[in-house]
């Protein structure tokens, strides 16, 4: 039995903290962390398909879905569940399920084996008719006292290495099971060294590359052990300084016996070229793989026609690793599964015709953006390329989505706009960036801000270039913030089409917050309220904000000197300056001599340290105030955005007492401000705009709004914000915080706050009551870090930085028109 793949990362990675709080701070920050992943160096440029006439020829993928027998006891309830393809052959896919189930009311963790919460399945599947042809528990292999570790499919066999230990010796020890896959045979035991346990396998070529880890020193150790086509064996120890070393996130092929190794560290990757040969590892420099995203890198697997392939937030790329090129050869709109049940699932068995998607459909935790990773299926869905495309005949319209991601809503939206349209199909694309960037550099609040600001300055920069040339995508998703394009040289205002909205029914105040000098660029679908969750009575004379001195009065007093916002003196300044833009920039002129500068100028310069705490140092304050609810302690205010009832509900278990948002520190404090979480634009150079309209029309019907809201995010249609805030509080109600996590925050208390309609009205009221939206501009942020620390540190006087800033931002408003 040979594995077809011609290599294949084929292994459980069982050390999930660097990736736990990456994926968190990637939810924090999911725009400006998702939105450019790559500098656009060396990298393949997408050109723009609006217009273009689908041919019967144009790819088109048949889909076959199989609903997947995994072994999980569907009587008993679990708190996490993942299957992973483990390799294949000819007839059969080898998959891996492992997970927890949830402990019973009567379970003793002192004196029962936690063996009896596990699960550890290895689920054989007949390739053609996707029926499961056999399973096998591992655990019944094991002895009590032993636990799985890793597992790997090696030469046709399960390799399971289980871990004990020795009290005597004080020492772990490693017991490896080879397994027949097809008869659940043993075939063999083997004692071996505790970092020599299976947990990665990578093959390349005739080589086969194991990666261990030595989990007893500090820090830990990681070896690759590679095997030769004779069967010659070579470790090698991976040093990287003293960097921390988290993971192997994957080896990919370069040339002829050499290969890439990607290293987790910290927030990011450090490159090894591994030479097969003389089994040697030499780093690499990491600027040369600027080119390629966090998110290929992890997906990037080995296709059955030698090529390297990544599943992408769109769809499939091919990467050629020698040329720095990724070129799309699938998106998820050519096909006719909703793409919201493919973004989260692996890519296996691929080729440029065909390829499998696997993985747990988990059901969502109603009213928010949470799975719920007890409630799953696990199901194969194969792709074959057609003989010809269903939609020939039809003319494109390009969706741009920043982050390439789609919510559930969205896409039942295309699917509908798609299959009812005779004349257009919409087809989204991520061309300007796509995935997480690497964070191998940034260690703070402040150096994510300007990671954040110097990412969103490139592509707001190609994204107004192609719109003027005619080469932009026809319609923008969740763009509203990228302020540079905010104006009628690129979008077209969209007033006419919202015209109608009663402020009786809806939140009209949120589409005016939204509006540019009096123009609506961007429709908000969704939105999100910013500000400090605290006790109202902690707010100023206005009830709903601070001034700066009563801010100063807030910080020394409640806060005991903590302040809830992260950021240094520059990114602080600019934090404040864009929840008050409107007073400083209006009708394209900038003025910065008005009070309201120098107002927040002064605060910052007397209030604020010059730079944020490392997260070495501290955790991250947008960590932190993310779910807040997970953590044992209260905090007498928290500075966060909520952008659906979980949030909102969450983060009122985390406050000492109170229900109040209010607003961040100004000249005369102002409350709270409103954020497109969700939104839709038209470009001006759009193949039909009256086309693009309609798709515009259809997402703020009552039909699309109503499903938002019942997904838990704030909407513009007050009745379902209503309708589905009462249900979400019926159901938090009865819902511990702890449960949402599937029970893995074990300090996280029952639920503090007990809910009631009243904090639907509290939300609604201090929603209803938001006049400004905070808009930002990573151009004028930018000058703004730049300019500000002469006058924090007194280099400079405020009035002389006033005149270089306003200067050189009024500079760049003139550029664009």
């Amino acid at each position: 039995m040979n594995i077809i793949l011609s290599f294949t990362n084929i292994a459980i990675n069982t050390h999930l903290l660097r990736k736990t709080i990456a994926a968190v701070l990637a939810v924090s920050f999911m725009f400006s962390v998702a939105s450019c992943g790559t500098n656009g160096k060396n990298q393949k440029t997408e050109s723009s398909h609006s217009g273009k006439l689908i041919e019967e020829d144009m790819p088109w993928f048949e889909t076959k879905t199989y609903l997947i027998d995994n072994g999980v006891d569907p009587d008993r309830k679990t708190q996490y569940i993942h299957s992973q393809l483990a390799g294949s052959d000819e007839d059969n896919y080898i998959f891996l399920t492992q997970g927890n189930y949830e402990p019973p009311e009567d379970y003793d963790g002192e004196y029962e084996s936690y063996l009896k919460l596990l699960i550890s399945n290895v689920v054989v599947v007949d390739k053609k008719s996707g029926e499961t042809k056999k399973i096998i528990d591992l655990l019944h292999f094991f002895e009590d006292g032993e636990y799985p570790e890793g597992v790997i499919y090696l030469d046709g066999n399960i390799v399971a290495d289980a871990s004990s230990f020795d009290i005597e010796t004080n020492r772990q020890i490693i017991r490896e099971y080879l397994i027949d896959p097809h008869t659940g045979d043993v075939l063999g035991v083997t004692d071996k060294e505790a970092y020599k346990q299976a947990s990665q396998l990578f093959i390349i070529g005739d080589y086969q590359i194991q990666v261990s880890t030595n989990w007893d020193t500090d820090p830990p150790e990681g070896y690759l052990f590679v095997t030769d086509p004779a069967g010659n064996e070579k470790e090698i120890r991976i040093e990287d300084g003293n960097t921390y070393i988290y993971s192997v996130d994957n080896i990919v092929p370069e040339g002829e016996d050499k290969a890439v190794v990607f290293l987790g560290v910290d927030f990011g990757y450090d490159y090894f070229e591994l030479d097969l040969k003389k089994g040697r590892l030499k780093k690499l420099d990491p600027t040369e793989f600027n080119w390629l995203d966090s998110f290929s890198i992890s997906n990037m697997t080995g296709g059955s026609d030698g090529n390297i392939y990544s599943a992408t937030p769109t769809g499939i790329s091919r990467i050629d690793i020698k040329n720095k090129t990724k070129e799309e050869i699938f998106n998820y709109s050519w096909c006719s599964v909703n793409r919201n049940s493919l973004k989260d699932y692996s890519l296996g068995q691929v080729s440029e015709d065909s390829f499998i998607l696997y993985g747990e459909k988990y059901d969502p935790t109603p009213f928010s953006s949470f799975n719920d990773w007890s409630a799953s299926a696990f199901e194969v869905i194969s792709f074959t390329k057609a003989a010809k495309n269903p939609h020939a005949g039809k003319r494109i319209l390009e969706l741009y989505s920043p982050s390439g991601y789609l919510d559930e809503a969205m896409c039942d939206a295309l699917v509908k706009y798609n299959g009812t349209n005779d004349k257009y199909f919409i087809e989204v694309t991520d061309r300007y960036g796509s995935g997480s960037d690497n964070l191998n550099s940034i260690n703070s609040d402040d150096e994510l801000s300007r990671s954040d600001n110097e990412r969103e300055s490139a592509i707001s920069n190609k994204l107004s270039m192609d719109i003027l040339s005619g080469d932009g995508p026809d319609m923008f998703l969740d763009i509203s913030r990228i302020d540079r394009i905010n104006n009628s040289n690129y979008l077209i205002d969209l007033t006419p089409y919202v015209a109608d909205l009663d402020s009786d029914k809806y939140f009209t105040n949120i589409v005016d917050n939204a509006k540019v000098d009096g123009k609506l660029y961007n429709v908000p679908l969704c939105f999100g309220i910013s500000g400090i969750f605290t006790d109202g009575a902690y707010a100023g004379a206005s009830g709903f904000g601070f001034t700066t001195d009563e801010y100063v009065d807030f910080l020394n007093g409640p806060l005991n000197g903590k302040d809830v916002i992260p950021y240094g003196q520059p990114y602080y300044f600019a934090c404040l300056f864009n929840t008050s833009r409107n007073e400083f920039i209006r009708n394209g002129k900038a003025d910065f001599s008005v009070p309201e500068f120098a107002a927040i100028a002064e605060y910052v310069k007397n209030n604020v340290p010059e730079n944020s705490i490392t997260w070495d140092d501290g955790t991250s304050s947008s960590f932190a105030s993310y779910g807040a609810g997970m953590f044992e302690y209260t905090e007498p205010a928290i500075y966060t955005t909520s952008n659906n009832f979980a949030d909102y509900l969450i983060t009122l278990q985390q406050l000492e007492s109170g229900e109040s948002i209010l607003g961040l520190p100004s000249l005369d404090g102002q409350g709270p401000v409103t954020v497109v979480s969700s939104s839709i634009a038209v470009s001006v150079q759009a193949y039909d705009i009256d086309a693009c309209a309609d798709f515009v029309k259809l997402l703020v019907s009552d039909e699309f709004q109503k499903e938002y809201s019942l997904n838990g995010s704030f909407v513009l249609n007050r009745e379902y914000f209503r309708s589905t805030g009462e249900a979400a509080i019926e159901y938090y109600n009865q819902t511990t915080i702890s449960s949402l996590f599937g029970g893995y925050f074990e300090n996280t208390p029952e639920n503090r706050v007990r809910y009631t309609k009243e904090h639907i009205d509290v939300l609604e009221n201090t929603i209803l009551n938001c006049s400004s939206a905070t808009t930002e501009d990573a151009d004028i942020n930018i000058i703004l870090i730049e300019e500000m620390p002469a006058y924090f540190s007194g280099q400079k006087s405020l009035d002389q930085v006033i005149k270089i800033a306003q200067d050189r931002v009024q500079k760049v408003l003139d550029e664009r028109g």
